[in-house]
């Protein structure tokens, strides 16, 4: 996996310097826009030509953990997940939990508002899709950091993101978030 630098949350109009450029932080610009600039770099760079779809599915988890970042957390529900969308849940101590997709936006947001500085750095993905089958998994290894300037080594972590292929109005048919696990990156072994 490619190494790449952290996609570090807008910062505040009061801390930025006038010389340094504000990243745009509306949902739809986080969620949308293809990454091109030095505070969206989250989208890994891999040496082997990729299929349209398997580009779409990396750029849109990719913009999601942008938009948590941005502390921007309805809008990748709202825009990106099934009605029937859960996360499976692993915390520090290794318990598992299944939140519903209410569950899902509620946990996230508790976490990233009441810990102004935490933020996910990308360390790399991996795409797999099945066309035929209309299913697709993206990989991401990240560090979660609890400082901006990262100085606290951050835990890593493993999140997968689902998507399927389901059919909307009008039949046109749409790649559709609807699960995620996240795996602390720790060994497996009993302690």
């Amino acid at each position: 996996m490619a190494v790449q630098g952290p996609i570090t949350p807008a910062c505040p109009a009061s801390t930025a310097s006038p010389k340094t450029p504000q990243p745009k932080t509306d949902s739809v610009s986080l969620l949308l826009e293809p990454s091109n600039s030095n505070y969206a770099a989250a989208v890994v760079k891999h040496p082997t030509t990729k299929t349209p779809t398997s580009h779409l599915l990396e750029t849109r988890s990719l913009s999601i953990l942008r938009s948590f970042n941005a502390r921007d957390v309805a809008a990748p529900y709202t825009l990106h997940s099934t009605p029937d969308f859960h996360m499976l849940h692993e915390d520090r101590r290794g318990d598992s939990y299944r939140l519903s997709k209410h569950e899902a936006m509620n946990w996230m947001r508790n976490v990233i508002l009441k810990n102004i500085e935490h933020f996910a750095e990308v360390m790399g993905s991996a795409v797999e899709v099945d066309e035929e089958a209309g299913l697709g998994t993206v990989w991401i290894g990240m560090r979660i950091h609890d400082r901006l300037d990262g100085f606290m080594p951050g835990t890593e972590k493993v999140t997968v993101f689902y998507w399927r292929r389901v059919e909307g109005k009008g039949g046109e048919r749409r790649w559709m978030w609807w699960k995620q696990v996240c795996l602390s990156a720790r060994m497996p072994f009993p302690r």
